[in-house]
């Protein structure tokens, strides 16, 4: 599932879910990975999803900066019937 707004025009936004095809690196550094692909299930388009910067407030004092991939493990969300998650 991504968790950020990314590609508005793309269907890549907060709450979209699909399935990760594959991934993408780098081609001078085999060990970094520069993209996710994901296919989407509204869209069936396969989306090339990049890191991202994050802010994240500790104890609503101290910031820090993060980059990730926007995405995170959606198997068994609220709404779902058990064929959705099994396939």
């Amino acid at each position: 599932m991504v968790t950020r707004n990314v590609l508005l025009d793309h269907g890549v936004v907060n709450g979209a879910t699909g399935i990760v095809e594959g991934v993408l690196f780098n081609p001078k550094d085999d060990a970094e990975i520069q993209a996710v692909l994901v296919r989407l299930d509204d869209f069936g388009t396969l989306v090339k999803v990049t890191r991202t910067l994050f802010e994240v407030f500790h104890r609503g004092q101290e910031k820090f900066i993060k980059r990730g991939f926007p995405l995170t493990l959606a198997y068994a969300m609220t709404g779902m019937g058990f064929d959705d998650v099994v396939s």
